[in-house]
């Protein structure tokens, strides 16, 4: 959970385009039937339009015209340039 909570802390502060961003963590912990510890944590993060890459790029058919995977591609290297 703690890694968890880190991953959280440094994602909460990215803000780009092409990143989804990470709203809330949540955490819960119960106590079981034998008196251990029950331990879940969520991170909530903001909804985004749209499908998945997979449909979207089963959609497009073949072969992809160059200026989707341009675009597509470029999108990747700015979030990718903006996380180093």
């Amino acid at each position: 959970m703690e890694e968890m909570f880190q991953e959280y802390i440094i994602a909460k502060d990215l803000i780009h385009p092409n990143i989804v961003e990470y709203k809330y963590f949540m955490r819960k912990s119960e106590e079981g039937p034998m008196g251990d510890r029950n331990y879940e944590f969520h991170i909530i993060m903001e909804l985004m339009d749209g499908e998945d890459m997979e449909v979207y790029l089963k959609e497009q058919g073949r072969p992809f015209m160059i200026d989707s995977v341009q675009q597509i591609g470029g999108q990747l290297v700015s979030s990718i340039r903006y996380l180093h």
